[in-house]
């Protein structure tokens, strides 16, 4: 999802449409519930959250910092407890 001089949020824009899009095209040709239309915006929410989420860890990588937390180890091992090597 994070590409070089892309914002994510455009890729959520697009997604976004395309599902309301979709969605419109079901309720004008096939049965679909216009009710629907609050399932397919939560949908288009959760595009636009994940497109916020990925330019933040963009903006992250372009100032240096690491994209996860603080340590790193203890973000991919969280529940490893430390061994001593022998």
């Amino acid at each position: 999802m994070i590409s070089r001089g892309k914002s994510p949020c455009s890729f959520a824009a697009l997604a976004s449409i395309a599902a309301l899009l979709e969605h419109s095209y079901d309720v004008l040709y096939d049965d679909a519930v216009v009710a629907q239309y609050v399932q397919v915006g939560l949908l288009c929410v959760s595009y636009f959250c994940g497109g916020l989420a990925g330019a933040y860890r963009l903006a992250k990588l372009r100032r240096g910092q690491p994209a996860t937390g603080g340590n790193a180890a203890a973000t991919i091992w969280p529940v490893c407890p430390r061994r001593t090597v022998w």
